[in-house]
């Protein structure tokens, strides 16, 4: 009777490992899901592949080969973004934005950019910027808002 007892406690063991493995993966649950990010860096692409270079200094001498971009992950996206980028500059400057509308502040440092714009995949979404010997050196700050995510401020340096 043992036997019997073992052999039919084995088979329900076995079915019961069978059926836990043909289980679906399970998506993991809302606590786990990863915050909104964003990244500032300036992209050098004076080679072949474009790379980012760990900083967010930007030498205008080398304004035909690097941008200044940021790129923003884990956020909850739509078919068509709303970007706005706020930059607050050290002096006078001009931003123009070819696909959106910039609204700049009557002493011309604050500058609100405002466009819309697909994800990469549904995985990210960002934006990269010229700067030229036409603007003021010095600490600038940005600031974006993706959709209703509003991301903190970030700084950057534009030098000779």
């Amino acid at each position: 009777m043992k036997k019997y007892l073992t052999l039919a406690t084995s088979l329900l063991a076995m079915s019961s490992v069978a059926l836990a493995e043909e289980k679906p993966a399970q998506p993991a649950p809302a606590s786990e899901a990863k915050p909104p990010m964003m990244v500032l860096y300036v992209l050098d692409s004076s080679s072949k592949v474009a790379r980012p270079l760990q900083t967010t200094t930007y030498s205008v001498k080398n304004s035909k080969t690097h941008q200044l971009c940021w790129t923003a992950v884990n956020v909850p996206f739509k078919a068509s973004n709303e970007v706005v980028e706020n930059f607050v500059a050290p002096a006078e400057s001009t931003f123009v934005a070819k696909n959106g509308s910039v609204i700049s502040s009557k002493d011309k440092t604050k500058h609100e950019v405002t466009y819309r714009k697909p994800s990469v995949n549904n995985e990210s979404i960002g934006n990269c910027w010229r700067f030229d010997n036409t603007d003021p050196k010095g600490q600038y700050s940005l600031q974006v808002r993706v959709n209703e995510v509003q991301f903190p401020t970030q700084t950057f340096t534009i030098t000779e």
